[in-house]
């Protein structure tokens, strides 16, 4: 059967058993693709929040589930 062409979303794991070696895995159903962390910066990914598309950059790679800016919550507007 062909795989189904989608944009992931991704999840930040750790693989290791001891350590520590982080990737992101796509967690829609039926998807088995992981991405390094060194290799995921300037890839498109689909927000988990709205769905729509975004590019990963630095400040994603700090989020566990990273999310696309306009769903950022502005803590400045919030206080």
């Amino acid at each position: 059967m062909p795989k189904a062409k989608h944009t992931h979303r991704y999840k930040r794991v750790n693989l290791a058993r001891y350590g520590e070696f982080l990737v992101y895995k796509c967690t829609k159903p039926n998807c088995s693709h992981y991405m390094r962390t060194d290799l995921i910066e300037g890839k498109a990914a689909e927000c988990p929040r709205c769905g729509d598309e975004f590019t990963f950059d630095l400040e994603h790679l700090k989020i566990v589930e990273p999310h696309c800016n306009n769903c950022k919550v502005n803590k400045e507007v919030s206080a």
